[in-house]
């Protein structure tokens, strides 16, 4: 079990023309809750994140495309805790920067020995169990989660400044690094995340199809 401080600060955005954004039907969406088959992420297409809400008076559930400025960041919280963030953004008034556009990411606590280690296929399996006040994310590995992982979360940040709710999130899927070594980490992370997201903008079901490619 591993407490880390729960949102770092992300990077600033750059402009990039608005993509097409996909909703996913109704008839296609699964319980937000249940585990085992839903906790596949492979039909989300590469580069993008979807989230998907209950939305409205009516509840109706709908999922949002997140697939502007795919892109990864290694930030150093403390000496020893590097953390991966693979992340994208979502656009509806078609310009980056204004108000309405939000970043979802996938962020990975990771045991400092990782990097530079060589190439890695690791899996994540767990429960992040968020907590207000203080500011912590508790993370509690399943069996068959890599160790080399120490916590795992989704996040959607926005310009709406909500407090996060206290919450769980059932994390499921893998990390591939197919170059780790002392000036690059380059790779993909495949996640599907089951509960409410941290940070302004929420979201009750977070599926990411991310590459990153980040000179060290």
């Amino acid at each position: 079990m591993m407490t880390n401080p729960y949102l770092p600060t992300m990077p600033t955005k750059s402009p990039m023309l608005r993509r097409t954004l996909s909703v996913l039907p109704l008839a296609m969406a699964l319980s937000l809750t249940a585990c085992g088959d839903e906790l596949d992420p492979e039909r989300v297409p590469p580069e993008s994140v979807w989230v998907t809400d209950r939305i409205g008076s009516n509840q109706v559930l709908m999922t949002q495309s997140y697939d502007l400025i795919p892109r990864g960041y290694l930030v150093m919280r403390t000496e020893n805790e590097p953390w991966l963030m693979a992340c994208a953004t979502r656009a509806p008034n078609g310009s980056i920067g204004a108000d309405g556009d939000s970043t979802a990411c996938i962020n990975l606590v990771l045991e400092k020995g990782l990097l530079a280690s060589g190439p890695k296929q690791l899996k994540l399996a767990g429960r992040n169990d968020i907590s207000d006040d203080p500011r912590t994310s508790v993370f509690t590995p399943d069996p068959g989660h890599s160790a080399e992982i120490k916590a795992a979360y989704a996040s959607v940040s926005c310009d709406r400044a909500d407090p996060t709710p206290e919450n769980t999130q059932q994390v499921s899927g893998r990390l591939v690094l197919d170059e780790n070594s002392d000036t690059r980490l380059r790779g993909h992370v495949v996640v599907t995340s089951i509960g409410k997201t941290i940070g302004g903008c929420f979201g009750n079901k977070t599926e990411a199809n991310l590459s990153f490619d980040i000179a060290r």
